[in-house]
Parts: C-alpha cells; structure tokens; sequence
C-alpha cells in the first residue's frame, strides 16, 4: 500500500464476480475456475482437447509477478468488513442485505487487484550516472544546468517515486528549472550499512554526499529531505549548518503525536519491537514488507477503496498507468538497516524526541535552531502520515523557517495532480533563491599529518 493517499480520485465500484482465475491466484498457483474438478474419462477414450481459454482477462505481463499477494494488498479485502466496526448494530432482520452489501463490496476490491496486477509492467527507467557512492548509496545526476540540489527520499521507500515516470518525474521538473538535480539513492542496505543507524546515516552517508555536490559546484549545495529523510537531515544540520546553503523539509513529520491512525500501533508497542527484533534476526534487517504493513493496518478500508476505483478505470488511462506505477512502488519497500528500525520507532516514533528537544545523534543532541538559514517546510493539509500538525513545529524550532501547505496527500504533493504548481514550483524558486544567505561552505574532512597515511573520518560537532 501507498503509505499516503491514492493519486485517484473517487470512482463509482463496478460490479466483479467474487472468483479467482487460476493466472490470479493467492499464490499465483493454478485454482481451477468454478466448482467439482472434471471426473477422469473411461480407460481408451480418445483425450478431449483442452478447452479455449476464456476471453478475459488478458494475461500476465511478462516480467515481474504482481500475484504474490504481498501483505498490504491481502489487507485491502478486508477493509468493507473492518469498516462494520464503526458501524452501529445492524438490525438482525438486515444481515442477509448487508452481508450481500460486504460481499459485492469485496468483490469490487478483488477486481480492483486483479486489474492491478495484470497490468502491463511501466517501461524501466534510464539509469542515471552516479557521481558519488558509498555502502549501498549513490548520488544520482539528473542533469541541468544552475545551482546544485540533493534530493534524498525516505529511507523506508525506494527513491523512485522521485523520477515516478515522465509525466510525473521531480526530479526531471527541478532539472527543467534551473537547478543541477541530483538525487541520494540510500540503496538497500547490505554489508556496511547494516551496522548504521541514525547517527551512521547522517555522519557516513548523508555528510558524505553533501560534500561530494559541494566539490562539484564549489558551493555547498540546497538540500531536500522528503518523508523519513526530513528529521535525519535536520540531525545532520544542526551539527554541521555549513552542509547546506538553504533547506526544505517536504512531508517531513517532526512531532511524531500527530500521526492520525497510529494510536493502535502505539498500544502494540512490545509486539511490534519484538517483531522488528526476531525480523532482523532472520533477516538482517527490517522487511520492507512487514513496514508497509504497519501502515496498512493504520487504515485498510482507504486501501479497500483505492482498488475498487481502480477497477472502473480504462486500463489505458494514465490515471491508471499512474495507480499502477505507485503501487508497484510502494508494494516494493526497502528493508531499514535494523539499528534505524529501532531508533526511529522508539526515538521518534514512540517517544517523541525531535520535538521535545530530547534526540540524539550519538553524543551530540540535535538543535534545529543551529542552522540559521532559509528554510521552507512543506506538507500537504490531506497528508494522513505527516500532517501539518506534525510538521509546523519544526518551522517553528528552524530560526529562518517558512511554511507552505498544498491541498495534497503524503505522496500527491510529490506526484499528485497539481503537484507542478502546487510543490515543484515554489521548491524550485526557493532553491533558487539566493536572498539572506551567507556562503556555506561545510567542513572538509581533516588531512593525516603523516604523508601518505588515509584521511580519517571526521565526526561532526556541534
């Protein structure tokens, strides 16, 4: 699932039957359409030709198989009968009525799926050129001419949604702007970036990358931090402002009370760290999956309906193109390095550190009002996970913040229709701004007296 709102809007559910085909099944194994299975013919009777395949629906793409009912999407069929909770009790004389109700419901959502997932599979994107790299992240270049932008995305989703397709691609818009835009692609975490966590983050990847644009463009760079990457830029500026000569927070939750739909997940706290724990156990760090899932349970009904729209869609449509594309996005999270899980579940998340003053990064504790330069925080006032309530305080922590709020979701302020006059814009005009600031420059990592010795790494200070 999206971990914000669906980029459609609403549409009347068409009416589906409630079967699987065999191409379609929970597994993608072979259930047979129908009832009995066909009894076996008598010994020496001539073998009957296999029946014509039926008319519809088409079949699977080729590529990547989107029948394997990742969890998020099991979770959408139950939204009709997890709405009935919110329900007053039903006249008992009314239950055959509303259970045909619930069922057609479903059935809509099943054929939203289905539709989904036989869908044609999105061209692949061009690969951009890195120019600078470490662990699983790169810096990717796309292009431009004009000061330097770093974009870096959410470390709990793929940095894709930022170069989503043409039609919907930041990146290229803030390229077309007079910006030189380049993207930090975390990657997934392998190896090195396992040990990391916040801290590591900031110091040993996003520090880094910030340097190496600084070198390109012999000024320290504008910086974005969408979603996720909002606080861990913030940690890192408030220890080195010279990082970044301007900065935007987009999406970007500070005081994590504000989160609407979460509170079960709070009074689930033992289970859900316990969860994360035995996953990074097994696996090294935190599935991708069992975090999207996380936000499906905040709201599977939004997730319900979002498929059963989809269903009365011409499969042709770029709304459609556009649905397909965000939801193979989400539905293909990226596992967190399992010292990030933690801390930005119970730093952040649980106890609420940034906004009371409280977060550290290591030994340094993080202060906003360090960095005195132009900052714009941005979200959308329809974002139900970083609602404005949850990013106006760190405008007011920032010395030199300004707000804007689009009539948008989480991921429809980046994508979303209007997302070009609403976002792209004003970020780009900021960006370009060069109005109050004085000129970062961020520390250069000190130089081994001994000749020929590595450079050691610089921590940074406060």
């Amino acid at each position: 699932m999206t971990q914000g709102d669906s980029a459609l809007g609403a549409a009347p559910p068409r009416p589906a039957a409630l079967s699987r085909s065999a191409e379609g099944g929970a597994q993608g194994g072979g259930t047979q359409r129908g009832g009995s299975f066909p009894s076996r013919p008598p010994q020496g009777a001539p073998r009957p030709s296999a029946p014509p395949p039926p008319s519809s629906p088409p079949p699977l793409p080729p590529g990547r198989d989107r029948r394997g009912w990742p969890i998020p999407i099991a979770l959408a069929l139950l939204g009709p009968f997890l709405a009935l909770r919110g329900e007053p009790r039903a006249d008992p004389l009314q239950a055959p009525e509303r259970l045909k109700a619930l069922l057609d419901e479903a059935a809509a959502v099943l054929a939203g799926i289905e539709a989904y997932q036989r869908h044609p599979l999105p061209p692949r994107r061009l690969e951009r050129p890195a120019l600078w790299s470490a662990g699983g992240a790169r810096l990717l270049d796309y292009g431009g001419e004009g000061p330097i932008l770093v974009v870096a995305p959410s470390l709990v989703n793929r940095a894709t949604v930022l170069d989503l397709m043409d039609e919907r691609s930041f990146m290229a818009g803030m390229a077309r702007s007079g910006l030189r835009a380049l993207l930090l692609d975390w990657g997934e975490p392998s190896g090195e970036d396992l040990r990391l966590g916040l801290e590591g983050y900031a110091r040993e990847r996003l520090a880094p990358a910030l340097r190496a644009a600084a070198e390109i463009g012999g000024e320290a760079p504008a910086l974005m931090g969408y979603c996720m990457a909002g606080p861990l830029c913030v940690g890192a500026l408030s220890l080195d402002p010279g990082l970044a000569r301007r900065f935007a927070a987009v999406a970007a939750p500070w005081d994590f009370r504000h989160m609407p739909g979460l509170e079960g997940l709070r009074r689930k706290a033992p289970e859900i760290s316990a969860g994360l724990e035995a996953s990074a156990a097994i696996f090294g760090a935190a599935p991708g999956e069992a975090l999207q899932t996380l936000f499906a349970l905040r709201d599977p009904w939004t997730a319900a309906r979002k498929f059963r729209d989809f269903a009365a869609l011409d499969p042709f449509s770029f709304e459609a193109r556009l649905f397909v594309a965000l939801e193979d996005w989400a539905n293909d999270g990226v596992p967190l390095a399992p010292k990030v899980a933690r801390e930005a579940f119970h730093d952040w998340f649980l106890k609420g550190e940034p906004h009371r003053g409280l977060w550290r990064l290591g030994d340094h504790l993080v202060a906003p009002r360090r960095y005195d330069r132009p900052v714009l925080v941005a979200s959308g006032v329809r974002d139900v996970v970083a609602p404005p309530a949850a990013t106006r305080p760190l405008a007011e922590a920032l010395p030199r913040a300004e707000i804007l709020e689009a009539n948008a979701g989480h991921v429809g302020l980046i994508v979303g229709g209007g997302a070009s006059e609403k976002l792209w814009r004003p970020l780009a005009a900021f960006f370009a701004d060069r109005t109050g600031e004085a000129r970062a420059v961020p520390r250069r990592k000190r130089r081994s007296r001994e000749k020929g010795a590595p450079a050691p790494e610089t921590p940074l200070r406060p």
